[in-house]
């Protein structure tokens, strides 16, 4: 919502300033949201619940900045006459070809009142009394498909003068609405204190250190403010997408560990500033503090319920007490929903647990990283079956002397399919040189899998990574009921990226061939040959998709149309709403090369080729095909098309960034202990 009405980054601003005519100063008006102590929620989320006063969560404040002197009293005092609350509900609908929005409007509080402000360069908090109301009974914030709900409040001031006319301040924060459900548990009925099931926050003072201590099911998120301007810091405990089993999910808050398994394989540490050294640096001058990082300790949690009794037990993981110093300015990884935060992954190096888990009791027993010890076993099949993956030295043999022959599949040719030297599909040439040392270590190794069958189907294919799930969820389907519920859930897995494909969903986006080899469940049962033409396919893919996006998007068209027409009955094809164009090879043949977006202009035949893909998927009924007219569109408003199939470039939309940093004082980051039952330990002490 802030960004579709006042810009990207304009959620970091919230609030206004007037420059006073005459006088050289301005007035500046800011709200600052407060989270509830009983709502866990990241930075920024700003989560609010129906019912919720305003003043408890969102205090204002006003302040005339100017030249400072000795007397800072104003002699002609500014009054301010008014104060109106109102919420605004936003909500999109998409339709095929564009989106509807809509902003409505409630009026939540306005008063006429009546206060003085007469001092300067000092901040002046508005009494909660001043602006008395409460979050109306309205439905949550939602994110769906597309459709979207959510909201916000406005606030306005009117501010007057006796020399000064009447002038208007405003500030607008978005909100996230809530809905509060909660269960009633009783007391007796559990083992444990019961702010270690349901998560609290507990604040203490110690020793004049900031003391904290997070203990949520979830993975905690914790902010601190530092410096004058309160700049928050938060530290993310969050699992990492490089995890050795297929039941772990990259983003979520549950995952799958093994005895010996290096902590920094399943679990990342990050540090969070709302504000880049650099960009806070082209406002105003600002010193580059310095954090100490003086220990990392993360132990292993273990609960059990045995006879009706509970009982826990802790295990020591890593207890790094090497400090390490942190600048501000080594915080440069950009973080996804703001253009001015910016971040820095802590590696946790040497963090193997040498001593299993007293609780397992063979290498096949999984732990869950929450902290519960799961007794559920890795199946010791995989999705793919272990039969035909790796099989026995007889049929190794056989494959090498020709007796046993792969059967079915038509080896990855696809005719039509471009060939030239411009295409992606020069795998061919890239994987010959290495074609008898992939095979020499596959057949060789009797651990290694070993797919000849897969391998032969995808050798020549012009793009392995599509062929691969192709041929692989056929096999899957094959089974029929004989499927495990693993096999089920690969076939999901297969499909869903096989229709992305097809539609063109990663078009502009990260590399499928990439995601798919991000997968350690596949990584670890891939034939090495297959994995390498993959990674080949996929690191071309990416090279050409950054130099030349038309060229790559035509070429995708081409696989597109040629795997319509092989897979007409696999997919379900309808003749009447797919789109193809006849020439494209030849099109995608003639391209300059090693061109860019600027082809478009240069190239009039590719050029007319992208204007008639564009026209005529416009004006087919599938509505599946918004990822690539979208796409397309984003090609073609880099040129200024002048024939029948001209479109309008959409309206570029305005980047506000808002510097604010004020000067900062050293602050020592005490300690860290975070464990895989997140739990999050510290202490912030400040240097005077």
């Amino acid at each position: 919502m802030s960004h579709q009405l006042h810009g990207f980054g304009s959620e970091m601003d919230m609030g206004t300033t007037h420059n006073i005519a005459g006088s050289g100063r301005r007035l500046e008006f800011r709200a600052e949201f407060k989270q509830a102590a009983w709502i866990h929620q990241e930075a920024y989320f700003r989560i609010v619940v129906p019912g919720m006063y305003v003043p408890s969560f969102l205090p204002l404040s006003l302040q005339i900045l100017g030249k400072r002197s000795s007397d800072n009293m104003l002699k002609e005092p500014f009054h301010l006459t008014n104060i109106r609350v109102d919420l605004l509900e936003f909500s999109c609908v998409p339709s095929k070809y564009t989106e509807a929005t809509d902003i409505r409007s409630k009026v939540l509080f306005e008063k006429e009142t009546s206060m003085e402000i007469n001092s300067l360069n000092s901040k002046l908090m508005i009494p909660p009394t001043m602006y008395d109301c409460v979050i109306p009974q309205v439905g949550p914030t939602f994110f769906i498909g597309g459709f979207t709900r959510t909201y916000g409040l406005k606030i306005t001031l009117s501010i007057c003068n006796k020399r000064v006319p009447r002038f208007n301040v405003s500030a607008f924060i978005e909100l996230h609405v809530a809905q509060k459900r909660y269960e009633r548990i009783h007391e007796q009925e559990i083992y444990n204190p019961l702010w270690h099931f349901l998560g609290c926050n507990k604040d203490e003072m110690a020793r004049g250190q900031d003391h904290f201590m997070k203990r949520k099911p979830l993975f905690p998120y914790p902010s601190y403010p530092f410096g004058e301007e309160n700049i928050p810091l938060s530290i993310r405990v969050s699992l990492n997408g490089n995890t050795q089993f297929y039941q772990s999910r990259e983003g979520s808050y549950d995952g799958i560990a093994s005895p010996g398994m290096e902590l920094n394989k399943f679990v990342r540490c990050t540090f969070i500033v709302a504000q880049g050294f650099k960009e806070a640096s082209q406002y105003r001058q600002v010193d580059d503090i310095e954090f100490c990082l003086e220990q990392i300790k993360i132990t292993l949690e273990e609960e059990k319920l045995e006879d009706d009794e509970l009982s826990s037990k802790e295990i020591p993981l890593l207890d790094d007490r090497k400090s390490r110093f942190i600048r501000w300015s080594e915080f440069k990884d950009a973080v996804a929903g703001s253009e001015l935060a910016r971040a820095m992954t802590s590696e946790l190096e040497d963090s193997r647990s040498d001593e299993p888990h007293s609780s397992i009791s063979g290498p096949l027993e999984s732990v869950n990283v929450q902290g519960g010890s799961s007794k559920e076993r890795v199946p010791p099949s995989s999705a793919c079956d272990r039969n035909s993956a790796n099989p026995t030295e007889e049929d190794m043999l056989g494959f090498e002397s020709g007796k046993n022959k792969p059967t079915g599949g038509d080896h990855g040719t696809f005719p039509g399919v471009p060939k030239a030297d411009n295409s992606l599909s020069n795998q061919e040439s890239s994987t010959e040189a290495s074609k008898s040392n992939e095979n020499d270590t596959a057949r060789n190794n009797p651990k290694s899998p070993y797919d000849e069958e897969m391998y032969l189907q995808i050798l020549r294919s012009d793009d392995p990574v599509w062929d691969f799930l192709h041929h692989r969820a056929i096999r899957l389907e094959e089974k029929g009921d004989d499927m495990t519920d693993m096999e089920v859930s690969e076939l999901d897995f297969l499909r869903g990226i096989d229709n992305d494909l097809r539609w063109g969903r990663f078009l502009g986006g990260e590399n499928p061939g990439q995601i798919f080899l991000r997968s350690q469940f596949y990584r670890d049962i891939l034939d090495t040959r297959i994995r390498h033409l993959i990674n080949v396919s996929w690191s071309e893919d990416e090279v050409l998709q950054k130099l030349d996006p038309v060229q790559f998007y035509l070429i995708w068209r081409s696989k597109k149309q040629s795997r319509e027409k092989l897979w007409a009955e696999h997919w379900g094809v309808d003749p009447e709403t797919t789109v193809h164009v006849a020439d494209l090879d030849d099109v995608i043949r003639n391209l300059p090369q090693r061109e860019t977006a600027r082809v478009l202009k240069r190239n009039d035949r590719a050029h007319d080729c992208c204007n008639k893909l564009l026209t005529r998927l416009l004006e087919s009924d599938e509505i599946l095909y918004e990822p690539e007219i979208r796409y397309l569109e984003r090609l073609l408003e880099k040129s200024k098309p002048s024939r029948l199939w001209s479109i309008l470039p959409p309206a570029a939309l305005a980047i506000n960034a808002a510097g604010f940093f004020g000067s900062m004082k050293n602050y020592v980051l005490r300690a860290i202990q975070f464990t895989p039952a997140a739990t999050l330990f510290g202490m912030l002490r400040h240097n005077d």
